[in-house]
């Protein structure tokens, strides 16, 4: 794309009001220019976790340990026979993952020939559509919500709609892609568009937590694991509560402590920011793109602890969130022209600016 002259510009509600050319030789801009580009990092330890999940799950009859996986370039292949079916892998090490993960950034069980192996009671949804309606009232009916959670509720729709079981791998595929697209087109990162976007996104990451957090009680309640514990005088009620009560869930029911202690700090930063932006108090926003571009790594929180509560409450890694485990990390990037630069003050810059200075 052809460069053009560069302008010091001043936006007022998506128009260009006030712009000074900038001086020197190199003050060209780019109009197609991304902000936020993609790095070759992941966050924390998510991609490890990953792949020695899949290692674990499909090839535990291959007896190597952490350290031996990772200087063991030897191919397998990992087989199952059941009842009903057999299967065999494609070849499979940690360094093939390991390339497979920085090449595409997300996992499909298909790549590997691996059977689709999620856990029931969180990922299965029915997810049917009607466009039409049944004369003789006979429609569909969703019989899993007793099947995996023990509860007298039996969806059922006879004409034009939707039937779903949960929201929560649809979702997780839907913070994915949307993360994506707004790195994809961040040259458009300071429209009002773009940042509705990203409200958006902040959003469906935080709703992630809460649908497996309900889920789970939901499920310890009425059909628990024989390993888990529900006391409902201990654990109390489900409704109007805090997230930070509802974490503690886990360790209520399950016994196993949660371990987030790392990830909690971004996560309740994009949780209060979620709550911001939501509801607009106090009634001002401000932001740099440097701190835009931290959220977006922060976002990723929540797949690490979405991980480590399935662990708790042993339950299989799907394949959606093993893909959002794997979403790189990203980075601001300036125009050339701009990229000499000093560190943001915050205390005097940015968000910091724009919320209460003492909660109230």
């Amino acid at each position: 794309m052809e460069k053009k002259k560069g302008f010091y510009e001043v936006g007022f509600k998506g128009e260009t009001v006030a712009k000074v050319p900038i001086g020197g030789t190199n003050s060209e801009i780019d109009p197609d220019h991304k902000y936020i580009v993609a790095t070759n990092s992941y966050y924390g330890e998510n991609k490890d976790h990953v792949i020695f999940h899949i290692l674990d799950e499909y090839c535990g009859n291959i007896k190597n340990n952490r350290k031996k996986w990772k200087t063991d370039i030897k191919p397998y292949f990992c087989t199952f026979t059941g009842k009903d079916n057999k299967w065999k892998s494609h070849a499979i090490n940690f360094h093939i993952l390991k390339r497979y993960i920085h090449k595409h950034n997300h996992f499909y069980f298909k790549d590997f020939d691996f059977p689709n192996y999620n856990c029931d009671w969180l990922d299965y949804s029915i997810d049917m559509t009607l466009n039409f309606m049944h004369k003789d009232g006979i429609g569909v009916q969703d019989f899993s919500r007793k099947q995996f959670f023990g509860i007298n509720i039996f969806p059922q729709l006879e004409r034009e709609g939707h039937i779903i079981s949960t929201f929560l791998p649809q979702l997780t595929m839907r913070v994915v892609r949307k993360r994506n697209y707004l790195i994809e087109n961040s040259n458009l990162v300071l429209t009002i568009d773009w940042l509705l976007d990203f409200k958006d996104l902040i959003n469906d990451s935080i709703s992630l937590i809460d649908i497996f957090l309900m889920q789970f009680y939901t499920k310890s309640q009425f059909a628990p694991l024989k390993s888990w514990n529900f006391d409902e005088t201990i654990v109390g009620s489900k409704f109007n509560r805090r997230i930070d009560d509802k974490l503690k869930w886990i360790r209520l029911i399950t016994g196993k402590n949660l371990n987030i202690e790392n990830e909690k700090k971004d996560f309740t930063i994009i949780r209060e920011l979620r709550n911001h932006l939501n509801h607009f108090d106090p009634p001002s926003f401000c932001a740099s793109l440097e701190e835009i571009a931290e959220w977006m790594n922060m976002i990723l929180s929540v797949s690490t602890i979405l991980f480590k509560m399935r662990k708790c409450t042993e339950s299989v890694l799907s394949e959606e969130l093993m893909t959002l485990m794997v979403q790189p990390i990203v980075k601001f990037d300036p125009q050339k022209v701009f990229s000499d630069r000093y560190p943001q003050p915050k205390a005097m810059s940015g968000y910091t600016t724009s919320i209460w200075k003492n909660p109230i």
